[in-house]
Parts: structure tokens; sequence; C-alpha cells
């Protein structure tokens, strides 16, 4: 069962973003009067926090909590998302996950072990500064060094 701690958010990225800051610094914290797509977020829940919209052609913002693993096909839509308009992913870190993608084309990424969607978004909206820290290294790409049953031998 994973942990539940609300607060459990680790920061990864946070680019300047004059788009949705109004003084033309970091993306995050995010202001409580954008307007905000979301996917795989609780709607009840972000609209305690920002007006949530369902096209994203209305949105200031794009938050996208992702699927613990995500395909290509994801990754392509998300780098379209990420092209319209700025973009903060959230991904699941109970299994090391490569991001190295997403750094790129996103405004903010945050990573969370267990946190529910009150505790992502109390960090994406300045409620709670994020003090995570990551347990493991990220990899740079999905590929691994060493298949499962690799093994030398004389």
């Amino acid at each position: 069962m994973p942990d539940r701690d609300p607060h459990a958010v680790v920061l990864l990225t946070n680019r300047t973003s004059s788009r949705i800051s109004t003084s033309g610094g970091p993306a995050l914290p995010l202001r409580d009067a954008l307007r905000v797509y979301t996917e795989h977020l609780d709607i009840g829940v972000a609209a305690r926090y920002a007006t949530v919209v369902s096209d994203l052609a209305d949105a200031d913002v794009a938050l996208l909590r992702l699927p613990e693993e995500h395909a290509d096909a994801e990754l392509d839509r998300i780098v379209d998302i990420a092209a319209s308009v700025p973009t903060v992913a959230v991904i699941d870190l109970y299994r090391p996950a490569a991001v190295a993608d997403l750094v790129g084309y996103c405004a903010a990424l945050l990573g969370t072990r267990g946190a529910d969607d009150e505790g992502v978004l109390d960090v994406v909206f300045g409620r709670y500064a994020p003090a995570g820290r990551l347990v493991d290294a990220l990899p740079a790409d999905a590929e691994p060094l060493f298949e499962t049953g690799h093994g030398l031998s004389y």
C-alpha cells in the first residue's frame, strides 16, 4: 500500500514561464486565477484550487498526472499539449521513471511517492513548499543498462 502522505512531492524542474507567471519567473507555484486543463486528477479537488476547463484551448496551463508507465504515444501527446500551453507534469516515482524526454517540454515536473491529488495541488499552487528529495536516481532513458537475467561467467 503506498504511503498516502499528501505532501510527498519532489519538485524536479521549474522553468521560467512568462505565460503563467506574472513576474516572468518560475512556473510554480501557479496562481489561483488560472484556467487549468487536467488529466488523471480528481476534477472536484482541482476545482478547489483553480477554474478547471475541459477543453485544452481554453486553458492557461495543463496539469497532467501521468500513468505509472507511459508509452511513446503518451509522450508524443504530452509534447503536443506542452507545445500549445505551459504544462506541469506529475509522475509517480514508485518505480524509477525515465523523465529525460519530458524535461525539455514541461514548464515544471514533479515526482510523487503516493501523494494524493490534494497534496500535489497544494504544492502546485504554493500552499505547501515542496520539500521531498529523490530516494532513487532517475534514469536518463527507458533502456536498461543490463537486462533481467544478465550475468557473466568465466
